[in-house]
């Protein structure tokens, strides 16, 4: 079954001489790159596989002839799925043979060329690797070329962080069949082999992995920037399993429902509640989680015109100097006037409602109802009806400074709402008016 070489002088060199088979394997060209020449294969990746090892048989008649002999293999290695890689197989056993009629002591070698597949954990991290193979071939011994296959498994660990090696036990099963030839023994010949491989990566395997942390591009959702496995592979500065960029707290732990901000944060605005000014009502990080409606850096608990940007030096309301915009009113320092029983406006109130007119730009979401007042003096009809167009003549006049009518309302109340007396000249002055009531509050 197994052909014999002469010279007995050699069965105690059979282990060097498979380890020396190994290296005559991968000194030729075709394996002469070094893990050194990785380059980005497109997510295929090319590995060379060294076996020195122990042949044992395990049938007979080799049994009876033969001791225990040694082993080489190289295998190239391309991977074709991040699991799999498609490999072709050159190998040489080495046996003595025991003084017996049969061989007398020769020295047998069988050589195997094949190829196959195997299946093993990708290496996109420094963790343990466990694969199988399997390879089929022709088996060379003495003159004689049969078919055989083999069978093995092992482990591998990294040399190093980022390893292109990777070494650990093996363990492998050669069957050579019988073949039909006559003189040769009709029973299949057994082998195993036991030993140590070596992985070399020639090129990147598995997925591309741009920022090298560990996660395949195809599912790093930060393929830039190296991250965890936990936050598939996106950054986390402070650890706390939130990625940086969905972590209001970004170096600072906290839990996922307090978006990563250490403590509780009962309005959810991402300030914690004890960094928090107005803890239950949503406000940006830069006002210390307090809200500022109109966006000019005074918040709005300490806004006296939370809906007008003002200066912050003015406590939040705009620089007019006759107009102040509160919540519900727009107050102005000194009376609209008239013509007398008129509803003509006098130059000397331009100034105060061009001001009055800037202000509701500056606020632009505003809309106002202009109410126009009178006092008791004279029929109460006569009233409404002036009180009604005085209103709409400075509704008319805001609208000539650019303001859209829609913002706009005008009503007359005549003297039904006076705010004092009108038994005195004081109290029917101060009831002849015009008020700006804002009506979206």
């Amino acid at each position: 079954m197994i052909a014999r070489a002469r010279g007995a002088g050699w069965r105690h060199q059979i282990l060097p001489l498979g380890i020396a088979a190994v290296g005559l394997l991968v000194s030729t060209p075709a394996f002469a790159q070094t893990a050194e020449a990785k380059v980005d294969s497109g997510g295929m990746m090319i590995g060379l596989k060294l076996e020195p090892g122990v042949a044992f048989p395990l049938s007979a008649p080799q049994t009876d002839n033969f001791g225990v002999g040694g082993a080489g293999m190289a295998k190239l290695g391309l991977g074709v799925h991040p699991l799999i890689d498609l490999q072709a197989t050159a190998g040489i056993l080495g046996f003595g043979g025991k003084n017996t009629p049969t061989v007398k002591g020769e020295l047998v070698s069988v050589t195997f060329l094949g190829a196959g597949a195997r299946i093993q954990k990708p290496h996109t991290d420094n963790s343990l690797s466990p694969w199988v193979d399997a390879d089929v071939g022709f088996v060379q011994t003495g003159d004689l070329s049969r078919f055989g296959y083999a069978v093995g498994g092992g482990l591998q660990f990294p040399l190093g962080d980022k390893a292109a090696y990777w070494l650990g036990p093996f363990v492998r099963f050669l069957q050579v069949t019988s073949g039909d030839k006559p003189n040769v023994n009709a029973d299949d010949a057994k082998i195993v082999i036991a030993g140590l491989t070596l992985e070399i990566e020639l090129t990147g395997r598995g997925p591309k992995d741009t920022d090298g942390d560990g996660v395949p591009d195809t599912i790093d959702k930060c393929p830039t920037k190296a991250g965890p496995k936990e936050t598939q592979g996106c950054p986390d500065t402070d650890l706390d399993g939130l990625p940086d960029h969905e972590d209001k707290c970004p170096t600072e732990p906290g839990p996922k429902e307090n978006q990563g901000c250490p403590g509780g944060d009962s309005d959810g605005d991402g300030v914690p509640d004890k960094e928090d000014r107005c803890p239950t009502i949503p406000g940006p990080k830069e006002n210390k989680g307090c809200p500022d409606s109109d966006g000019d850096s005074v918040n709005d608990a300490d806004d006296q015109c939370p809906n007008v940007k003002g200066e912050p030096d003015n406590k939040g309301c705009p620089k007019y100097k006759q107009v102040t915009v509160k919540e519900s009113k727009i107050e102005i320092a000194q009376k609209i006037f008239f013509a007398f029983n008129q509803a003509t406006i006098l130059p000397k109130s331009f100034d105060i409602l061009d001001e009055v007119a800037q202000a509701l730009k500056d606020a632009s979401k505003l809309r106002v109802r202009i109410e126009g007042h009178t006092d008791a003096v004279g029929a109460v009809e006569h009233n409404l009806a002036l009180s009604e167009a005085r209103a709409a003549a400075v509704r008319e006049y805001l609208i000539g400074q650019g303001l859209t009518p829609d913002r706009l309302e005008s009503k007359g109340y005549g003297p039904t709402l006076p705010l004092e007396s009108n038994a005195t000249a004081e109290g029917r002055e101060r009831n002849r008016r015009v008020e700006f009531v804002i009506l979206n509050k």
